[in-house]
């Protein structure tokens, strides 16, 4: 598919790792992974790792777009599937526990509880979920966000479903307003946690 002068293909699975780090480059300074992972020679080293399981976990119960070059990835979980124990086992994040440290996994878990009762309670799980979207911070400001979001955002609109996301920044916001997307609830996480805003489309 392309959009304007971007490509968007299906991740392949081989390309998880590679996608993974460019991931992590451009969420280094992102507030809910500095909450989890406040030491910055930790989160430099597990945040590959994670995003690397991320976007496998993406390619197994959803989609997964990139670009030939692997300058960013838009993961999405389909209608209808979470991630339970048992897609927790087989993807990897199992190991969250050890990889992250008992405090930052603690974190990482009110953060998650907190953000699952709400999409609960708003959408259930029939709805896209974008789990995770970024770009290269050498290709950022090129459009090539919205481009990754456009395959599944065609198809949801095409099929009456609404897609789902939360985001940490304010500055995101304003972003995905443009793809069409409206602030359904905000708040902060508790326990000293960041802000964040919940969106629909």
């Amino acid at each position: 598919m392309e959009d304007r002068q971007h490509t968007i293909v299906s991740m392949r699975l081989e390309d998880a790792e590679s996608v993974g780090h460019v991931l992590a480059d451009a969420f280094q300074g992102e507030p809910n992974f500095t909450y989890m992972l406040s030491d910055d020679e930790k989160r430099r080293n597990v945040l590959p790792w994670f995003l690397t399981v991320a976007v496998k976990a993406g390619h197994i119960y959803g989609e997964v777009y990139t670009t030939p070059d692997l300058q960013g990835a838009a993961g999405w979980l389909s209608p209808g599937k979470e991630l339970g124990l048992t897609e927790m086992l087989r993807t990897g994040l199992i190991k969250m526990p050890f990889m992250f440290g008992w405090s930052a996994f603690m974190r990482s878990m009110r953060l998650n509880s907190q953000l699952e009762k709400i999409q609960q309670n708003m959408v259930g799980d029939r709805r896209w979920y974008l789990m995770v979207l970024g770009v290269a911070p050498s290709a950022q400001g090129k459009g090539l966000g919205g481009a990754l979001m456009q395959p599944v955002l065609e198809r949801a609109d095409a099929a009456g479903i609404p897609c789902y996301l939360e985001t940490f920044s304010e500055r995101n916001v304003s972003f995905y307003q443009k793809h069409g997307f409206t602030v359904r609830a905000s708040g902060t996480i508790a326990g000293d946690g960041p802000p964040y805003w919940i969106m629909m489309r």
